[in-house]
């Protein structure tokens, strides 16, 4: 067991599990698992907000037209990760609408779009995947309901 010194160590910090698309090439994907909103708070707009669930975190090459040569690196991870998109990002949306909470769904950093006014940061084109779906994550959930009743004789100090 730690001692109380190391408690407030920046070790023990858990990670953000917000997907950050820092640079062209940057991705995520794996199973999706829910879809929320997130109200504008100030500095960013209204947000459609994706929870994928044992995502891979993937650099890949990326070359003109959002064409996606190759896989670079890919960095398994066993946590949720978010994946923030504008709620006005039509382009996103549209595509992503059908999905079910068992889809594999990718979202690629493929581009940045120059600023329409000179200061601001280029945009950056997120390219959505839908692939298959996720057969484990099925039994996973058929395996969760199926043991979701107790039996009282299960039950050790009953």
């Amino acid at each position: 067991m730690s001692s109380t010194k190391d408690f407030y160590s920046e070790d023990n910090v858990p990670a953000s599990n917000w997907m950050k698309f820092d640079k062209v090439g940057d991705s995520v994907k794996w199973t999706f698992k829910e879809k929320f909103n997130k109200a504008w708070t100030g500095v960013m707009p209204d947000q459609v907000v994706f929870t994928l669930v044992k995502a891979d975190l993937d650099k890949l090459e990326c070359g003109e037209g959002w064409k996606i040569i190759k896989v670079l690196s890919t960095e398994k991870n066993d946590w949720e990760i978010n994946v923030a998109v504008k709620a006005s990002n039509s382009y996103v949306l549209s595509r992503m609408k059908n999905i079910q909470p068992w889809d594999i769904i990718w979202f690629a950093f493929v581009e940045e779009i120059a600023p329409k006014t000179k200061g601001y940061n280029p945009a950056k084109s997120i390219k959505p995947f839908i692939v298959w779906k996720d057969e484990d994550y099925i039994k996973d959930l058929m395996n969760a309901e199926e043991g979701a009743d107790i039996d009282a004789s299960d039950i050790p100090f009953s």
